[in-house]
C-alpha cells in the first residue's frame, strides 16, 4: 500500500484535493489579490525560484506579502502570512505537479545542493515538495537548518497516506487558528 500511494496514490490524492482546494478557495483567493493590489503598489504574485523533488527547479506562487523592496511585511501580509493564506496559488503548483499537499517545503536551489551533500540528503529530494510538512508542525515556519533537514528526512522515511493525513489535518488546524508566523 505505502509503495503503491508514494508512486500514484500520492499524485491522484493531490489532483483529487487541489481541484477541490481550487474551486473552494477560488472566490477567497480573488478577494485576497485584490486587497493586495489595493493595499500596496506592485505585483499581486511572486514567482521564488525553487528545488523541487530531484531538485527539478520551478517557481514556486505566493501571494506578496512584503513592500516592493522587500524589507517590511505589510500589514495585509502579517494576516495573510499567520493564516498561511498567502500560499493559496501553490494549488497551481501542486496542480502542475510541482508540489504537493504534503512533503517537504521547497527549498532554495543553492540550500537543496548543499542538503544533497548531506548523508542521507538525498533522500528528501526524493519526495515532493510540500505545501504543509512535518518540519512547519516542530518547528514553525522558519526553523534551523539542522532542525529542517532531521524532520525532512523522518517525512521522507514515514511517508504514507495515513502519516499524510495527520500532517495536513494539524497543518489547518493551525491555519485556522492564524497560529503561523507572521513576523518575517
Amino acid at each position: 500500500m505505502n509503495l503503491w500511494y508514494r508512486k500514484i496514490g500520492k499524485r491522484l490524492f493531490d489532483l483529487a484535493l487541489a481541484l477541490m482546494g481550487a474551486g473552494l478557495t477560488f472566490p477567497l483567493g480573488f478577494f485576497v489579490g485584490i486587497l493586495v493590489r489595493a493595499t500596496s503598489p506592485g505585483p499581486v504574485f511572486l514567482f521564488q525560484p525553487r528545488a523541487g523533488q530531484a531538485n527539478r527547479p520551478f517557481f514556486m506562487m505566493k501571494f506578496r506579502s512584503m513592500d516592493l523592496p522587500g524589507l517590511h511585511v505589510t500589514p495585509l501580509g502579517r494576516g495573510l502570512r499567520a493564516t498561511a493564506a498567502d500560499e493559496l496559488p501553490q494549488l497551481l503548483n501542486i496542480l502542475r505537479g510541482e508540489m504537493s499537499f504534503v512533503g517537504p517545503r521547497p527549498l532554495l536551489a543553492q540550500d537543496a545542493a548543499s542538503v544533497e551533500a548531506v548523508p542521507s540528503g538525498g533522500l528528501r529530494s526524493g519526495v515532493p515538495p510540500g505545501l504543509a510538512g512535518l518540519t512547519q508542525l516542530y518547528g514553525g515556519k522558519h526553523p534551523d537548518p539542522d532542525a529542517r533537514l532531521k524532520t525532512d528526512l523522518e517525512y521522507a522515511r514515514r511517508s504514507g497516506f495515513w502519516f499524510d493525513l495527520w500532517i495536513l489535518f494539524c497543518a489547518l488546524g493551525v491555519s485556522f487558528r492564524g497560529g503561523w508566523e507572521p513576523s518575517r
